[in-house]
C-alpha cells in the first residue's frame, strides 16, 4: 500500500511517503535558494519521496531566522527557486513551500530546549505568552496576514506545487492556537475558533489562489497544561472546514511533552502494531541520545524509554483520521517498512512523514520499494536536531549537510 498513488487535493503523489519540514537553513546569505540546497533535496527526490516539504521561507523582508534561511519575501528570492522545483519534478515527486513568520521572540523560545537552565526556559516561555497575548498588536496580526497572502501567490507563480503551514513546535501559528500563549481577549483570542482565526484567514488565501496546502497540527500537549486530544479532534474538524487539505499530525510540542508521554504509554499497548524490530536496538539507542543529543545536560529528566517513541502519534491519529475527509499524515519516528505497511494498512493514517530517517539515508525509500532495505539503521542520536537549533542560536552558522552519526554527507 505503501507505494500506490493518493492525493492531496489536486496533487497527485505517486506513493505515501513525505519529507517532512526541518529546520535545515542552507540558502545562500541573501536569502536565496543555493545550489548546495538544491542539490540536498534533489537526493530526497531521487531517493523516492513523494512529497518534500521544504524548510521555512522567511516571509518578512526584514528579518530572517538565520544568515541561510530561505527567504519568500520577494519575486527575485520567489523566483530563485524555480531550478529547484524543476529538478524535483524530474523525478515525479512533488515540493511544498513553507512560508513562515519569526522574530526574536519566537527564536528565543523555539531554542530555548536546547537552554539547560530552567530559569531560562521559563523566560523564555513567559516572554513567548506575553508577546502573543498583549505585545501583537492588531494591526500588527492584519499585516502577517499579508505577507503570508504575497509569500504564497508568489510561490505558486514560482511553480510549487503547494503550500505547508507549521502549527507546532513553538511556531507563531502554534502559539496563536494555544489557550496557554494565547490568552487575549479580543477576536484573536479566548475560544478555539477565535484562537484559529489567523489559520483560517491563511487558509482562505490558499482556496482563493486553488493552491492545496497541508497543515502541521500539534496533537497533544502531555502534561497538565496545553492542548488536549479532545480540542485537537475539534480543531482538526474546523481546520477541514476552513479548507486544509491535508494534515500532518506530530505527537508533542517539548521535551517536557515527550517526557510526560510516557504516562500515556498504556495506550499504545492495547494496539496489535508494535513489533520486535522496533526494540533491537534500544540500549544503543539510549546510549547515543544520552550521550549526543543536545538533551546532554538534561538527561536527568528523561525517563521514557525510545521505543515507544517510536510511532508514538499514532493511537492518537485513529481518531482524528476516522472523524476527517481530507487525509492525515503520521509523523512520528516510524522506522521499519514493516509498521509503515501496517500503519497505513490499518487505516490509522494516509502517509507517513519521515524526518531524520531521511537524513540518516535520503535514498531510505527507494530501499523500501526495491525491497533492498527494511528498516531505518537511524539511531535517534539528534545530531541532526542539533545542527538545526544550534543554527538558531548562532545566526551565523549554516546548516550541515550531514548525518554526524552515519559520517557522511
Amino acid at each position: 500500500m505503501i507505494f500506490t498513488p493518493c492525493n492531496i487535493n489536486s496533487v497527485c503523489l505517486k506513493n505515501r511517503l513525505i519529507k517532512t519540514a526541518v529546520g535545515d537553513f542552507s540558502a545562500e546569505p541573501n536569502g536565496y535558494c543555493s545550489e548546495s540546497y538544491t542539490r540536498y533535496l534533489e537526493q530526497f527526490a531521487r531517493g523516492g519521496v513523494a512529497l518534500i516539504c521544504m524548510a521555512p521561507a522567511a516571509i518578512r523582508p526584514d528579518f530572517r531566522v538565520n544568515h541561510y534561511q530561505l527567504s519568500i519575501s520577494s519575486r527575485e528570492a520567489a523566483d530563485s527557486c524555480r531550478s529547484l522545483v524543476d529538478r524535483i519534478h524530474t523525478y515525479r515527486a512533488k515540493i511544498f513551500i513553507f512560508p513562515d513568520y519569526a522574530n526574536e521572540v519566537i527564536v528565543r523560545f523555539i531554542s530555548s530546549v536546547i537552554e539547560p537552565e530552567p530559569s531560562k526556559r521559563r523566560e523564555a516561555f513567559k516572554n513567548m505568552q506575553r508577546w502573543i497575548t498583549s505585545l501583537l498588536q492588531v494591526h500588527e496580526i492584519i499585516k502577517i496576514i499579508n505577507l503570508y497572502k504575497e509569500a504564497i501567490t508568489r510561490a505558486k507563480q514560482a511553480g510549487f506545487d503547494g503550500v505547508f503551514l507549521n502549527v507546532s513546535f513553538g511556531s507563531l501559528l502554534q502559539t496563536m492556537s494555544s489557550s496557554t500563549f494565547n490568552q487575549r481577549k479580543d477576536q484573536w483570542g479566548g475560544s478555539l475558533r477565535k484562537r484559529l482565526k489567523i489559520l483560517k484567514e491563511i487558509l482562505r488565501i490558499c482556496k482563493n489562489l486553488d493552491f492545496p496546502v497541508m497543515v502541521r497540527w500539534n496533537l497533544k500537549d502531555y502534561g497538565s497544561e496545553g492542548l488536549t486530544l479532545d480540542e485537537s479532534l475539534e480543531a482538526c474538524q474546523l481546520l477541514q472546514a476552513y479548507g486544509a487539505d491535508a494534515l500532518e499530525l506530530p505527537a508533542f510540542l517539548s521535551i517536557e511533552s515527550t517526557i510526560a508521554l510516557n504516562k500515556d504509554i498504556e495506550q499504545r499497548e492495547s494496539l496489535p502494531l508494535t513489533e520486535t524490530a522496533d526494540l533491537v536496538d534500544y540500549y544503543r539507542v539510549m546510549h547515543a541520545f544520552a550521550q549526543n543529543s543536545f538533551l546532554l545536560k538534561r538527561q536527568k529528566d528523561i525517563e521514557l524509554p525510545l521505543e515507544y517513541v517510536w510511532g508514538h502519534a499514532y493511537f492518537n491519529v485513529r481518531p482524528i483520521k476516522n472523524l476527517l475527509r481530507i487525509p492525515v499524515s503520521l509523523l512520528g519516528g516510524v522506522r521499519s517498512l514493516k509498521t509503515a505497511e501496517k500503519i497505513l494498512s490499518n487505516g490509522i493514517t494516509d502517509f507517513i512523514s519521515l524526518a531524520r530517517t531521511l537524513i540518516y539515508d535520503p535514498a531510505q525509500c527507494r530501499g523500501f520499494e526495491e525491497g533492498t532495505s527494511f528498516y531505518s539503521p537511524c539511531i535517534s542520536c539528534n545530531y541532526c536536531m542539533n545542527e538545526m537549533l544550534f543554527s538558531l542560536r548562532d545566526p551565523s552558522r549554516p546548516y550541515l549537510h550531514y548525518c554526524r552519526a552515519r559520517g557522511n554527507s
